[in-house]
């Protein structure tokens, strides 16, 4: 745990380089432990709720009250160490009245999905905290300010203009993130899905925020999917586990389907030809493929819908998938995994 605070405390003053900056990153994707204690100490450094941040001090006068003279010392040491700890207890302590508060048993909405399971992804491009001296003389860094300070309009605005001259993942999925938050969905969705089929950084990142983007849109089928085939992937994230979690409150369930399938026919957006001549995959738009496909042994018929188009699937192909059920409902959706040889 102080391993982890010490590493914390050092990206917040950007002494993080080489390993220690890979190590921050990986235990930020990968422990979901570790990602609860960076919310924390930010949420108290940037004083994002000012709430929790007055009860944490209030706990910490009432134990500097009850403490002797002697130990002045300790607590001047051990203060920053505290107020993390306090602040985490109270967030714990407002999720478990969340989550007790949820209908026992009961199939959430996307709607209350979104509600419950969405907050904006911490800015981990900077390392340095953003205060009144910090020098907004780039473009990158007046649109991470503004995105920091909560100000998505403007921050959409900017990383719209700096993805004209910065073209990377990062750029792309704060964009997306921003304009989710401006409720500019079909820019957010193009975003999340440019990360998602031309980067490897932030890609589980990216398809979850998708599927937040596509609940908040309304379009709930379609985010069933992608995070069905989140749920699918072999990483061990935080984003895997949140996705298995928002499948058991859709009242869905996921599973391997035995029998190979024939494809019917197969769409895919944006047609051929409209790719942007970088190398760059559906730039302006959002990427993914649909169409029907038949089991070859039973021969049941099922849609199919895919986050990660497979390149020049057509009719006639046979492919593995997976199904997705929800509830008693008899009717299932299905995600081509790939061809079969």
């Amino acid at each position: 745990m102080d391993q982890n605070f010490h590493l914390i405390e050092k990206y917040f003053k950007g002494e993080l380089s080489g390993e220690e900056l890979d190590l921050f990153h990986s235990k930020l994707q990968n422990d979901s432990a570790f990602e609860q204690e960076f919310r924390d100490m930010k949420l108290i450094r940037e004083g994002a709720k000012a709430s929790a941040r007055m009860k944490a001090l209030n706990v910490l006068q009432n134990v500097e009250a009850n403490l002797t003279e002697k130990e002045t010392t300790k607590i001047n040491v051990s203060m920053r160490r505290l107020v993390s700890i306090a602040a985490s207890l109270l967030v714990i302590a407002t999720v478990s009245y969340f989550a007790i508060s949820d209908r026992t048993g009961g199939t959430m909405t996307g709607e209350e999905v979104f509600t419950a399971y969405y907050e904006a992804y911490p800015n981990i491009v900077s390392g340095k905290v953003r205060g009144e001296n910090m020098e907004l003389n780039t473009l990158s860094a007046r649109a991470y300010n503004a995105y920091d300070i909560k100000d998505f309009s403007i921050s959409a605005d900017l990383f719209s203009e700096l993805l004209t001259k910065e073209k990377n993942a990062a750029n792309y999925f704060y964009s997306g993130i921003s304009n989710l938050e401006s409720g500019n969905y079909e820019v957010a969705k193009a975003n999340f899905n440019v990360v998602m089929n031309n980067y490897s950084q932030l890609r589980e990142q990216s398809q979850w925020y998708l599927a937040m983007t596509l609940l908040k849109d309304g379009e709930e089928d379609e985010a069933l999917a992608s995070i069905a085939s989140l749920s699918m992937s072999k990483s061990k994230s935080n984003f895997v586990k949140k996705a298995n979690t928002v499948l058991a409150k859709l009242d869905a369930s996921v599973e391997l389907e035995g029998d190979p399938g024939h494809i019917e026919n197969s769409q895919e957006v944006p047609t051929e030809g409209t790719a942007p001549g970088d190398g760059m995959v559906a730039e302006s738009m959002r990427r993914y493929q649909y169409g029907t496909l038949r089991n070859i042994n039973t021969s049941t018929q099922y849609p199919f819908f895919n986050d990660f188009p497979i390149d020049g699937l057509e009719a006639g192909d046979i492919v593995e998938y997976y199904l997705i059920s929800r509830g008693n409902s008899k009717k299932k959706m299905a995600v081509v995994l790939d061809r079969v040889e």
